[in-house]
């Protein structure tokens, strides 16, 4: 069955869709990242070294933030004192802390205050939390490769500038905060490990699952909110979970798409399933760790209850988080966002998906063993990335040329930046493709994997679950 998708086109302040100014911005950031790219990230201080991500710069926006004028492009003449190089108290001369040991996302965490839980994931010691099985990133650059992906690096850093209205020094704070939050939390030890480094429990009782694209190609993930008890798992599984699951959807995630449709299914919604650490912490990430990966946020059958709760979380929200939000009180409002094709039919679609859990199969990770061929990709992967840094700063040069060209020079300025440009893009797409290539060697087999949605060339087919076909065929994993 084929979507009634509408062909995306780049947002203003989107890859694809900037002005000059908003390039010339993008290149300063490239700038002070590129300045920075030998220093080691634990010696990094953040700013939730200073306070939290927010302080100091107003809330985050996202959207809006795309149009800004060039007057409100300004960078700070902080001189980047953030990241002055430091060491936690009690560090020895080696780096490592002595006697202490790390903290944990839900350390101390025994109570309902609403920043307790999410305030402890920006407290854990960096030097002790390597992701298993190799050595935590020894430069910035490292930790920024780590992070890309198969992302385009232009998309990572416009996604912070426009975060931060823009402003380069304020946007690389809060990159430098993301990218040590992912060494603290052990993100990638959360892509290695997979589902088995999460609760079985979690995973068997469908809270949270993939099911198709809206209209606009975006990704959508459904969560029945009855089936979470916050008692019957921690915090920290909870987060883990969260966490991988938005990684799993970065897999699906191609240009221009870069957002994602969250359905909250509120029936037969009580108490019991209220978390409020929990949405803290969900919260948390949309904003300081993956900022613009909300496309949009529908919430279906809210009972009498809910505005009470609802009064009390959306003062959390950035305001324009909170526009994306959307009350959808009858099962026909959500064909406006998606075609019956992709939607359950328990929410008024066509899709009899029901969710079962796929276990994983033996030797589905065998990869993983292959040192060799891993250190192979990764020197190619390296290789890459060094052009491509080189090709940037070629490219930096040609857009701040091309800015102070006279009427004369404009177009011969303007071919030298589309030239390079176009080199960049070449490599970026070789730099997916081994990324691609790599990903089976450290990143444990998903679900998604499993049951043939996501194919080893990252291609994405969802007829597995949009005709729940991958219940005939529960054994299916990648070669």
């Amino acid at each position: 069955m084929t979507q009634n998708i509408t062909p995306p086109s780049p947002a203003p302040g989107h890859l694809g869709n900037l002005t000059l100014e908003q390039e010339q911005t993008l290149g300063d950031l490239w700038a002070k990242l590129i300045e920075n790219f030998d220093k080691d990230p634990a010696e990094l201080a953040s700013a939730e070294d200073e306070a939290s991500p927010d302080s100091g710069s107003g809330t985050p926006t996202e959207s809006a933030a795309a149009d800004a004028k060039p007057a409100d492009m300004k960078k700070s003449k902080s001189n980047l004192n953030f990241l002055r190089l430091k060491r936690n108290k009690g560090d020895s001369d080696d780096g490592k802390s002595k006697g202490s040991s790390p903290a944990t996302p839900t350390a101390a965490t025994s109570d309902d205050t609403v920043d307790s839980a999410a305030a402890a994931l920006a407290k854990t010691d960096l030097n002790n939390s390597p992701a298993a099985g190799q050595a935590p990133a020894e430069t910035l650059r490292e930790a920024f490769w780590g992070v890309v992906q198969a992302d385009h690096p232009d998309s990572i850093l416009l996604r912070f500038l426009r975060a931060r209205k823009w402003n380069v020094d304020k946007a690389l704070e809060m990159l430098i905060t993301a990218l040590r939050w992912r060494l603290e939390f052990k993100v990638d030890q959360i892509i290695l490990k997979g589902e088995a480094g999460i609760g079985s429990q979690i995973m068997h009782k469908g809270i949270s699952f993939l099911h198709g694209t809206d209209k606009l190609a975006r990704p959508v993930i459904l969560t029945r909110v009855c089936l979470h008890r916050k008692d019957d798992q921690t915090v920290e599984e909870m987060t883990q979970f969260l966490v991988w699951t938005i990684e799993t959807i970065r897999l699906l995630l191609h240009p221009p798409v870069e957002t994602v449709t969250i359905i909250f299914d509120l029936s037969d919604f009580t108490m019991a399933n209220m978390d409020f650490n929990f949405v803290k912490i969900l919260i948390r990430c949309l904003e300081a760790y993956y900022p613009e990966s909300l496309g949009s946020l529908l919430i279906y059958n809210a009972p009498w209850i809910f505005p009470g709760i609802w009064r009390m979380i959306s003062p959390m929200l950035d305001a324009v988080v909170a526009s994306k939000v959307q009350f959808i009180t009858s099962k026909k409002q959500f064909q406006d966002y998606i075609d019956p094709e992709h939607l359950v039919d328990w929410l008024g679609g066509a899709s009899k998906f029901t969710y079962e859990y796929v276990t994983p199969v033996a030797d589905e990770n065998h990869r993983m063993v292959d040192e060799e061929a891993k250190h192979r990709i990764l020197a190619h992967h390296t290789e890459l990335t060094e052009k491509f840094e080189r090709a940037t700063r070629a490219w930096m040069a040609a857009v701040r040329a091309y800015s102070v060209a006279g009427a004369d020079d404009k177009a011969a300025k303007q071919v030298e930046v589309e030239k390079l440009s176009a080199e960049r893009t070449s490599l970026v797409a070789d730099l997916r493709t081994t990324v691609t290539e790599l990903d089976p060697y450290v990143r444990a087999r998903t679900y998604y994997h499993r049951i043939g949605v996501i194919k080893d060339d990252g291609a994405i087919d969802w007829t597995p679950i949009t005709s729940n076909a991958y219940q005939k065929d529960a054994k299916k994993t990648s070669a």
